[in-house]
């Protein structure tokens, strides 16, 4: 069975990057399929080949499918022409037209590559009026897109382990030696160390970037069979940052912690609603905002992953960039522990824009302006002189 499972993966994998896109019903096939053969213990290659068919976009892009003819297609499809043309003109007795096959192709190639380049230069260099308006209007609308881009990221510091980066960190445990990409990496063991990650940061705590952390996390012994262990990670927290920590064991007590401005990792079975996952994960809870919902941070991101079944269409929603926003009512099932972390030192902490803890800065008052920019004439007032009570203002 789990052979049968693995070639269908396979076949599926092939069929839709192919296409370059797979539809929504198949990627729930999908799901189906894979999760059958995780738990007949299958792993490995099969684990990439499912998240690439999961990152592939649901719609095949706009235009459809485009025909490019390169310089020898046309140079051999002129010879193939000079051919015939002189296969017909012997026939009926004609002379032959003086030209090789090697010449026409030649002649045809380099007229192909000429024109090609004239076209791309034409098209790249704007010399109207209309191509300049036009090249200022893109470029202004590349600015403010780009502007609009950054102003709705997160104010919450996120770490991804889904990055090409994240397949060469090593974190190898005996039953998951490190091969890049595949086992014994950040990209497929790491969410923990990630979501720990984003404690400090979001903590005020930026010294370490993810690869430190991770060789941190090797030398404390935080790394266990399948995954890491999240309780002697929060000791290490606590010892050497002053990052208070202890269990909780309903979403009420996780509710009341992030009021107070507390963070949290929860660690989801994939049981329940599988909003974030299949099987045991680690997510950053950052915060709440003002309707109740849990704002997460998970470090398993993929493009789709939150329209990918019926359930994370109805209970999620993706708000700039990576913040996810659920009802805690609709994870709880789904949870098999709760980390709540406190910085004993009061630093300061950073809070998503939604988040009820989240103040604006307020902007700086402005320098009242001298009233004269000359000396003052008979008659007159200085600004001082004005703010004074009468009786010393006759006296200056």
């Amino acid at each position: 069975m789990q052979s049968i499972l693995r070639a269908e993966i396979i076949r599926q994998h092939d069929k839709h990057t192919e296409r370059g896109y797979c539809p929504l019903y198949a990627k729930e096939a999908m799901v189906k399929v894979y999760d059958a053969y995780h738990a007949l213990g299958g792993n490995g290659m099969m684990t990439r080949f499912y998240n690439e068919i999961i990152a592939l976009p649901e719609e095949p892009p706009k235009g459809g499918l485009t025909m490019k003819v390169n310089a020898g297609t046309i140079a051999r499809t002129a010879v193939l022409a000079v051919s015939l043309l002189n296969v017909l003109l012997n026939a009926f007795g004609k002379n032959p037209l003086p030209f090789s096959d090697d010449e026409v192709y030649t002649t045809v190639s380099t007229v192909v590559a000429v024109v090609a380049s004239l076209a791309a230069w034409w098209k790249n260099n704007s010399f109207t009026k209309a191509a300049l308006q036009e090249m200022r209007r893109w470029r202004w609308n590349g600015r403010r897109q780009q502007r609009a881009r950054l102003y709705t990221m997160s104010k919450l510091y996120y770490c991804r382990q889904t990055t090409e980066k994240c397949k060469s960190i090593r974190y190898p445990s005996k039953p998951h030696p490190y091969k890049y990409g595949t086992s014994g990496c950040i990209y497929t063991s790491g969410c923990g160390v990630c979501a720990s990650l984003m404690v400090l940061h979001n903590f005020g705590f930026t010294g370490l970037d993810t690869a430190a952390w991770t060789q941190k996390c090797l030398l404390m012994g935080a790394r266990s069979a399948d995954g890491t262990d999240m309780d002697t990670v929060a000791v290490y927290l606590e010892k050497h940052y002053s990052i208070v920590s202890k269990r909780a064991k309903t979403v009420a007590d996780l509710k009341n912690h992030l009021k107070a401005g507390g963070k949290a990792i929860v660690c989801v079975s994939g049981g329940g609603k599988q909003l974030f996952s299949n099987g045991g994960h680690y997510v950053y809870v950052g915060g709440l905002d003002k309707s109740g919902n849990l704002i997460v941070l998970d470090p398993y991101w993929y493009d789709g992953k939150f329209t990918l079944t019926t359930n994370r269409r109805k209970y999620t929603k993706v708000k700039n960039g990576r913040e996810v926003y659920v009802q805690p009512a609709a994870i709880a099932s789904d949870l098999s522990g709760i980390w709540l972390f406190t910085n004993a030192k009061g630093g300061k902490a950073v809070y998503a824009e939604s988040d009820v803890n989240y103040k604006r800065r307020r902007p700086r008052p402005k320098r009242l302006s001298r009233v004269h920019t000359s000396p003052p004439q008979c008659g007159e007032f200085t600004r001082a002189q004005v703010l004074l009570p009468d009786a010393r203002r006759s006296r200056i």
